[in-house]
């Protein structure tokens, strides 16, 4: 009876090799895929809270840029013994060039305030090429555009009424009740256009879903909505604050304007 060849030494490696070699990578293939299901749970995990954080920081950046500009229209005033107009017109009365314009130099900005031409309107062939220039203090972090994201209140009843220049004298309601700047979400509005948010329009009410108003451009993603619940002004004084969106309309017109004589409420 023959039993075959015993298998040779050759034989026996090449035969259990194969099987070495598959046990070897299993275990290695399984830790990866272990270790690439933890990375993409921990981003999982982590990314509501970067959202977060990113969104928190653009909410004090804006913060911050509202009170470089009051402290700029002050300096303004201290220089010129009042507040810039919301703009300056043609000799027909239409508005050729932005209050944002004419605070250049108080936000260290005195090089492109002299590349700007005051000779031709805002939109002109030499002033357009300035659009794509906006200063980083005139928009919000979250909307990275050639839009402002902060607006005077302007218009009848308020302290920058058609053609007016205030000074601290105007504002008998006081500096610290009178809302004068605030911040619009994709407010459409070039930074150097002379235009800006009327004391209608304000009055809306924080975050109103009635058109274009005061509204917080820094919504917080990854909630049950992403309609921001507050937004941020500035009063005549410089000071900066916070506004809930369920801030009485009624209250929030007697801070836009600035001499109604109306008692108002500190919340």
């Amino acid at each position: 009876m023959s039993y075959g060849r015993p298998p040779t030494g050759n034989q026996v490696k090449s035969s259990e090799t194969p099987r070495n070699a598959e046990g070897s990578r299993s275990p290695s293939i399984m830790f990866l895929l272990f270790l690439l299901f933890l990375a993409v749970m921990g981003g999982y995990l982590l990314l509501p809270q970067c959202i977060e954080y990113r969104s928190d920081n653009n909410n004090m950046r804006c913060k911050n840029n509202l009170k470089q500009l009051m402290l700029a229209l002050h300096n303004y005033h201290d220089t010129y013994k009042c507040f810039p107009p919301a703009y300056l017109p043609d000799e027909e009365g239409r508005p050729l060039h932005s209050w944002r314009t004419l605070v250049l130099p108080f936000l260290e900005q005195a090089d492109l305030y002299e590349q700007y031409r005051f000779d031709e309107p805002w939109n002109g062939p030499n002033n357009s090429q300035l659009a794509a220039r906006i200063p980083n203090v005139l928009q919000c972090p979250s909307e990275p555009n050639d839009y402002t994201n902060y607006l005077l209140i302007t218009g009848p009843e308020t302290a920058w009424g058609e053609g007016l220049a205030p000074t601290f004298a105007d504002f008998k309601d006081g500096t610290s009740n009178t809302i004068v700047l605030v911040e619009v979400a994709d407010s459409g509005i070039q930074w150097m256009e002379p235009r800006d948010l009327t004391l209608e329009q304000a009055a809306r009410g924080v975050n109103s879903q009635l058109g274009l108003c005061f509204s917080a451009p820094h919504p917080l993603p990854g909630r049950k909505t992403e309609k921001p619940e507050s937004a941020n002004v500035a009063f005549a004084d410089g000071s900066v604050t916070n506004l809930k969106n369920d801030f009485p309309l009624a209250e929030l017109r007697k801070r836009l304007t600035h001499q109604g004589g109306e008692k108002v409420k500190r919340r």
